[in-house]
């Protein structure tokens, strides 16, 4: 009969603890997880801004660069009479020099193209023209356009670090009766200001610049393998993708409607949570156990007493 007894009292304890483990955990596990990736967002979201932040820091150092040519005497001279002036070409080439990401400088002047000795060739202005995007821009009041794109690439470049690939990054600068135009290459853009090796859970982030017109620049990634993640992209938003495998975070990219689009890995996110799963498994085999152990002794200090008051009742008896 006691023992009955002790197995109801065992079992009654061993499924209550069972129960409340399990229910414990997983409110800990769910906690947890949303808490932990509402961080990991943040965190992503925050390395990303601070990257493309410091990429449009360097287009802000280009465009001083273009005050000062649109300030010096020589070209202000060729660029109010229109007669040629050997003296230009050099100062574009000295403005040039003073960034690894600049492929090469443009002047265009009502009868003159003035480049840097990186150009071999270039577009016309009316070839550069016939991209919508900059004609836009030629007939409108603004002063400077940042253009993005895939095709139209103007011209040829003696630069052995440039890809035409990669498409262009295009700095265009209204001066008095011409236009400055500044290609950046695309490849520096990435290596320099996407590079995420000081972020330890972001280190496989995957960076892509998307033009106004819905096309990506060429990046050290293989677009072809992501471009089903790439399609689920939501501007100026961070989703998750649908396998769960990348966040998919779009930021905006200049005043010109591009966007880098990063795929940020969760992988390191789901390591963390593995590892935080497997700690809660351990607690809960201890303390499992030790409800176990509490309700050995709990039950022999509930029986022991019975039978020894059994016994000395059935001496009684006798």
């Amino acid at each position: 009969m006691f023992s009955q007894l002790r197995r109801s009292i065992m079992g009654h304890l061993f499924v209550f603890s069972i129960l409340f483990t399990i229910i414990m955990s997983a409110v800990s596990f769910w906690v947890v997880g949303r808490s932990g990736h509402a961080i990991f967002q943040a965190s992503a979201e925050e390395a990303v801004t601070h990257r493309v932040t410091k990429s449009l820091f360097a287009m802000a150092a280009v465009e001083n660069s273009a005050v000062q040519i649109a300030k010096n005497s020589t070209v202000l001279q060729a660029l109010s009479t229109d007669q040629y002036s050997l003296q230009v070409n050099p100062i574009l080439n000295t403005l040039k020099n003073t960034s690894f990401g600049i492929l090469g400088v443009t002047l265009y002047t009502p009868q003159h193209i003035y480049t840097t000795d990186s150009v071999s060739d270039h577009l016309t202005f009316y070839e550069l023209r016939e991209n919508q995007a900059i004609r836009q821009f030629m007939d409108s009041p603004q002063e400077t356009f940042l253009s993005i794109r895939t095709s139209q690439i103007p011209g040829v470049y003696n630069h052995v670090r440039y890809d035409p690939a990669y498409g262009m990054i295009t700095y265009c600068v209204k001066v008095p009766h011409g236009l400055l135009l500044f290609d950046l290459n695309p490849s520096y853009i990435y290596s320099r200001f996407f590079d995420y090796g000081k972020y330890p859970n972001f280190t496989e982030i995957q960076t892509f610049i998307m033009t106004p017109e819905g096309t990506y620049l060429k990046s050290g990634f293989n677009k072809e393998k992501d471009a089903s993640y790439l399609i689920q992209a939501v501007e100026d938003e961070t989703i998750i993708s649908d396998d769960r495998r990348f966040l998919i975070i779009s930021t905006p990219f200049g005043p010109c409607g591009s966007q880098v689009v990063s795929l940020v890995p969760t992988a390191p996110f789901y390591r963390q949570m593995a590892v935080f799963g497997a700690i809660l498994l351990i607690c809960s085999a201890v303390l499992i156990r030790t409800a176990l152990a509490v309700g050995r002794r709990l039950s022999s200090s509930i029986i022991l007493p019975l039978t020894r008051l059994r016994k000395k009742m059935a001496g009684w008896n006798a």
